[in-house]
Protein backbone atom coordinates (compact mmCIF):
# COMPACT_ATOMS: atom_id res chain seq x y z
CA UNK A 1 0.00 0.00 0.00
CA UNK A 2 2.81 1.88 1.22
CA UNK A 3 4.60 1.61 -2.56
CA UNK A 4 1.59 2.44 -4.74
CA UNK A 5 1.00 5.66 -2.74
CA UNK A 6 -2.45 4.71 -1.08
CA UNK A 7 -0.55 4.67 2.38
CA UNK A 8 2.13 7.49 3.70
CA UNK A 9 5.56 5.80 4.64
CA UNK A 10 5.96 7.43 7.54
CA UNK A 11 2.16 6.84 8.96
CA UNK A 12 2.41 3.38 8.56
CA UNK A 13 6.23 3.22 10.35
CA UNK A 14 4.91 4.60 12.90
CA UNK A 15 1.58 2.65 13.59
CA UNK A 16 3.42 -0.79 13.22
CA UNK A 17 6.23 0.22 15.48
CA UNK A 18 3.96 1.44 18.34
CA UNK A 19 1.32 -1.25 17.44
CA UNK A 20 4.51 -3.77 17.80
CA UNK A 21 5.81 -2.07 21.15
CA UNK A 22 2.64 -2.04 22.60
CA UNK A 23 1.81 -5.49 22.01
CA UNK A 24 5.44 -6.68 23.25
CA UNK A 25 4.71 -4.61 26.03
CA UNK A 26 0.93 -6.33 27.01
CA UNK A 27 2.73 -9.58 26.76
CA UNK A 28 6.11 -8.55 28.61
CA UNK A 29 3.45 -7.27 31.37
CA UNK A 30 1.05 -10.63 31.85
CA UNK A 31 4.58 -12.22 32.37
CA UNK A 32 5.90 -9.72 34.69
CA UNK A 33 2.29 -9.83 37.23
CA UNK A 34 0.90 -13.04 36.43
CA UNK A 35 4.42 -15.15 36.94
CA UNK A 36 5.91 -17.72 35.48
CA UNK A 37 3.39 -20.50 37.50
CA UNK A 38 0.49 -18.88 35.71
CA UNK A 39 2.00 -19.05 32.38
CA UNK A 40 3.06 -23.02 33.17
CA UNK A 41 -0.29 -24.11 34.72
CA UNK A 42 -2.82 -22.07 33.59
CA UNK A 43 -4.80 -23.45 30.91
CA UNK A 44 -5.61 -20.28 29.03
CA UNK A 45 -1.96 -20.01 28.15
CA UNK A 46 -1.37 -21.03 24.63
CA UNK A 47 2.04 -21.81 24.92
CA UNK A 48 3.52 -25.09 25.64
CA UNK A 49 5.16 -26.04 28.91
CA UNK A 50 8.21 -26.65 26.84
CA UNK A 51 8.45 -23.99 24.93
CA UNK A 52 7.88 -21.84 27.87
CA UNK A 53 10.87 -23.11 29.73
CA UNK A 54 13.41 -23.04 26.54
CA UNK A 55 12.51 -19.86 26.41
CA UNK A 56 13.51 -19.05 29.52
CA UNK A 57 16.85 -20.43 29.05
CA UNK A 58 17.32 -18.16 26.70
CA UNK A 59 16.35 -15.18 28.33
CA UNK A 60 18.71 -16.17 31.02
CA UNK A 61 21.34 -16.50 28.96
CA UNK A 62 21.23 -13.53 26.48
CA UNK A 63 18.96 -11.53 28.74
CA UNK A 64 18.02 -8.13 27.19
CA UNK A 65 19.61 -8.77 23.92
CA UNK A 66 17.45 -11.63 23.43
CA UNK A 67 14.68 -9.01 23.68
CA UNK A 68 16.75 -6.68 20.52
CA UNK A 69 16.60 -9.68 19.04
CA UNK A 70 13.19 -10.36 19.17
CA UNK A 71 11.43 -9.21 15.96
CA UNK A 72 13.87 -10.96 13.95
CA UNK A 73 12.85 -14.62 15.47
CA UNK A 74 9.96 -15.57 13.98
CA UNK A 75 7.56 -18.35 15.58
CA UNK A 76 8.92 -16.95 19.14
CA UNK A 77 8.08 -13.36 19.50
CA UNK A 78 5.04 -13.74 22.04
CA UNK A 79 6.70 -16.61 23.87
CA UNK A 80 9.95 -14.89 24.43
CA UNK A 81 7.89 -11.76 25.57
CA UNK A 82 5.75 -13.29 28.03
CA UNK A 83 9.32 -15.49 29.56
CA UNK A 84 11.17 -11.53 29.36
CA UNK A 85 8.27 -10.72 32.07
CA UNK A 86 8.62 -13.10 34.40
CA UNK A 87 12.40 -13.68 34.52
CA UNK A 88 13.48 -10.41 36.01
CA UNK A 89 14.92 -7.79 33.58
CA UNK A 90 15.05 -4.32 33.39
CA UNK A 91 11.52 -2.89 32.23
CA UNK A 92 12.51 -0.16 31.41
CA UNK A 93 15.28 -1.74 28.87
CA UNK A 94 13.10 -4.52 27.56
CA UNK A 95 10.69 -1.54 26.81
CA UNK A 96 13.55 -0.02 24.60
CA UNK A 97 14.93 -3.17 22.89
CA UNK A 98 11.72 -3.82 22.01
CA UNK A 99 10.83 -0.81 21.05
CA UNK A 100 14.38 -0.56 18.72
CA UNK A 101 13.56 -3.88 17.46
CA UNK A 102 10.46 -3.49 16.23
CA UNK A 103 11.65 0.32 14.38
CA UNK A 104 14.24 -1.77 12.62
CA UNK A 105 12.08 -4.73 11.15
CA UNK A 106 9.09 -2.28 9.97
CA UNK A 107 11.76 -0.05 8.45
CA UNK A 108 13.20 -3.09 6.22
CA UNK A 109 9.36 -4.25 5.80
CA UNK A 110 7.95 -1.79 4.76
CA UNK A 111 10.81 -0.67 2.83
CA UNK A 112 10.93 -3.86 1.10
CA UNK A 113 7.03 -3.14 0.75
CA UNK A 114 7.50 -0.01 -0.55
CA UNK A 115 10.36 -1.03 -3.03
CA UNK A 116 8.11 -3.92 -4.40
CA UNK A 117 4.42 -1.60 -4.82
CA UNK A 118 7.37 1.04 -6.83
CA UNK A 119 8.09 -2.09 -9.41
CA UNK A 120 5.28 -4.09 -9.05
CA UNK A 121 4.75 -4.25 -12.80
CA UNK A 122 8.71 -5.20 -13.39
CA UNK A 123 8.35 -8.06 -10.94
CA UNK A 124 4.26 -8.82 -12.14
CA UNK A 125 6.57 -9.69 -15.65
CA UNK A 126 9.49 -11.04 -14.24
CA UNK A 127 6.92 -13.64 -12.58
CA UNK A 128 4.56 -13.97 -15.42
CA UNK A 129 7.65 -14.70 -17.46
CA UNK A 130 9.09 -17.60 -14.79
CA UNK A 131 5.64 -19.23 -14.45
CA UNK A 132 5.08 -19.56 -18.40
CA UNK A 133 8.63 -20.96 -18.84
CA UNK A 134 7.89 -23.29 -15.43
CA UNK A 135 4.69 -24.51 -16.93
CA UNK A 136 6.18 -25.51 -19.93
CA UNK A 137 9.15 -27.41 -18.39
CA UNK A 138 6.22 -29.25 -16.13
CA UNK A 139 4.22 -30.09 -19.03
CA UNK A 140 7.18 -31.03 -21.11
CA UNK A 141 8.44 -33.53 -17.91
CA UNK A 142 5.35 -34.56 -17.41
CA UNK A 143 4.94 -35.58 -21.42
CA UNK A 144 7.83 -37.53 -20.88
CA UNK A 145 6.83 -39.21 -18.06
CA UNK A 146 3.76 -40.66 -19.52
CA UNK A 147 5.40 -41.44 -22.53
CA UNK A 148 7.57 -43.59 -20.47
CA UNK A 149 4.78 -45.33 -18.53
CA UNK A 150 2.93 -46.04 -21.93
CA UNK A 151 6.61 -47.55 -23.28
CA UNK A 152 6.71 -49.44 -20.28
CA UNK A 153 3.05 -50.72 -20.29
CA UNK A 154 3.13 -51.22 -24.19
CA UNK A 155 6.59 -53.79 -23.15
CA UNK A 156 4.52 -55.59 -20.74
CA UNK A 157 1.98 -56.42 -22.53
CA UNK A 158 4.35 -57.45 -25.72
CA UNK A 159 5.67 -59.77 -23.43
CA UNK A 160 3.10 -61.53 -21.89
CA UNK A 161 1.48 -61.91 -25.41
Amino acid sequence: MVGTGKLHFIGVYIATTLGATTGFTLLFLFGKFLGKEFMLNSKFTFFKYDDILKAEQWVQKYGSWLVLSNRFLPGIRSVISLTAGFSNLSTHTVLLFSLLSASVWNLIIIYLGYSLGNNWFIVQNKISHILSQYSKVLLFAGGIVLLVYIAIKFKKYVAKN
